[in-house]
This record gives structure tokens, C-alpha cells and sequence, in this order.
């Protein structure tokens, strides 16, 4: 968690997603501090945001946002858990095995053989997590008008991939896609399906995705553990089927910035108008 976040503390509301294989995400659950007035969603909410944490870290950790950023007091929050305990530890979670040349690489700068680096074949954990996260929002999908998908570090990997392949027109009444954004936060992507989702969807042109699913990216140029080319390279395969994607920087290391954070709150703020 990062320090400016700290006073505001995570709520105590709580439930668990149940998905296939027997896999399940327990939850934090933040109610809409100003209602929408939205006909569908809990409690006459219209609009939620589902957030993954990052490596080791837990459900708590992105919670605090709810409160921190203005416009998401008028979204529904959902702070899910990664189903993979860390080292045994109930308060360390992951969405899936780091393998050891990721570890190894993604601190360094993006190679120029682009496609043999990130187009990497997933692993059983990873489409487990997959799978149960693509589900849960689904089902959010069904409740709420918009949703949004944001993932920070390993989260936002998942994110990416479960956001790509749900922005796909058509997914509601009318040709609509499921989602309303992708918020992806000093992350990066390795996984071959996102990358050739995007390639089918380049080809059946961004225009209408654009108008209806925006994305969100930051990163700092001083990010330790996952190296800024990374980032700027998903955002670079991200505008080949996104036209409404934006890519902020800063200065800042692996971690939410008061900066990237205004950002991300004009962002949501002008998401849903």
C-alpha cells in the first residue's frame, strides 16, 4: 500500500466468487458512496470497478482507492483476492507463478526481438486464475451497466488479458462490449492470448471497440520491478485495437503515485457521464 493511501482504511464488507475447478476469490466490497442512481447492480448501483492486486500482496492493498480517489465514491468496488497462497503465508497471494525468466527479465529493458520475449504460452495456474477472474466479471457484467477491469503489477497482467478478450463488441444487447475500461497500473503483459486477441481485433478495426471500452495505463520511468518498456510496449499492441488508450509516466518507481493517481481519478471521472 502506498503511504498517501494509508488513511483510508479498507472496509470490513466481505464475500467470495465461487468459479470452476473448485477455485474461489474471497473479496473486499465497497458500496457507492453517491449513488448513481443506475437501474442495475447492487443497490441500484449502474457502475464497478473489480480490482487485482499485485504479487504478494492481498485484497486490502487497492482497496483503500475507493475512498482515496473522488470519482470511484460513485462506482460499486470489488477488491478481489488471488486464489495462490505465497510461501504458505494466508496474507501473501499470487495469480499465478512468476516463472524464473520472467523474474530474471522484466526488471531489464525490452529486448528488440519483441515477439519471442512477450508472446509467451500460458501456464496451468495462470488459466486457472484466468478462468476464475474472467468469470467473476462476467458476472459483474450482468449486474452492472459499465465495469471496469483494474489490475496493478501481476494483477494487471491478468487484467490486461481478461479485459482484452471481454472488450470484444457484442458481448451485451446491441453489439455492446461487456466492458467499459481497462485500468492497468506498472504493469506489463508475456502472455501469447492477449497478444493475439489484439491481432483479431486490430483486423476487425478499433473504431467501434473505441467507442465503447477506454484503457488506462501508468508507469514510472524509475520502476525497479517491471521494467517502463514493458508497459509502453503492451500500450504500443493496446492502440492497434484500442483507439481510446492513454499511457501516463512519471518519474516514480513500482507503485501508485499521488501522481498517476489524479490521472487515474480524471479518468473514471470522465468514463461515465
Amino acid at each position: 500500500m502506498n503511504d498517501w493511501m494509508a488513511e483510508y482504511p479498507a472496509p470490513p464488507r466481505r464475500g467470495y466468487f465461487k468459479g470452476a475447478g473448485g477455485l474461489a476469490s474471497e473479496y473486499l466490497f465497497q458500496d457507492a458512496a453517491q449513488p448513481s442512481g443506475g437501474k442495475q447492480g447492487g443497490e441500484g448501483q449502474e457502475s464497478a470497478v473489480m480490482m487485482l492486486h499485485g504479487y504478494g500482496a492481498n485484497m486490502h492493498d487497492l482497496m483503500p482507492l475507493a475512498r482515496a480517489l473522488p470519482a470511484l465514491r460513485r462506482w460499486d468496488v470489488y477488491s478481489l483476492n488471488a486464489p495462490i497462497a505465497l510461501m504458505g503465508g494466508a496474507s501473501m497471494r499470487m495469480w499465478f507463478q512468476l516463472e524464473s525468466w520472467m523474474m530474471e527479465l522484466i526488471a531489464r529493458p525490452s529486448p528488440s526481438d519483441h515477439t519471442r520475449f512477450y508472446e509467451h504460452e500460458v501456464t496451468p495456474d495462470y488459466q486457472q486464475s484466468y478462468k476464475l477472474v474472467h468469470g467473476i466479471a462476467a458476472e459483474l457484467a450482468g449486474r452492472y451497466e459499465h465495469l471496469v477491469i483494474m489490475g496493478f503489477s501481476q494483477g494487471g497482467m491478468l487484467a490486461a488479458d481478461v479485459g482484452v478478450s471481454l472488450s470484444v463488441p457484442g458481448g451485451r444487447p446491441g453489439g455492446v462490449s461487456l466492458l467499459k475500461g481497462v485500468a492497468l497500473l506498472s504493469t506489463a503483459c508475456f502472455q501469447k492470448p492477449l497478444y493475439n486477441n489484439l491481432a483479431k481485433m486490430a483486423q476487425m478495426g478499433a473504431a467501434e471497440i473505441a467507442r465503447q471500452v477506454a484503457v488506462f495505463q501508468s508507469h514510472g520511468k524509475g520502476d525497479e520491478v517491471v521494467h517502463e518498456s514493458h508497459g509502453y510496449y503492451l500500450h504500443q499492441q493496446l492502440t492497434r485495437a484500442f483507439a481510446k488508450a492513454s499511457y501516463h509516466v512519471s518519474t516514480d518507481g513500482h507503485t501508485i503515485s499521488p501522481v498517476h493517481a489524479a490521472a487515474l481519478n480524471q479518468w473514471f471521472d470522465t468514463l461515465v457521464s
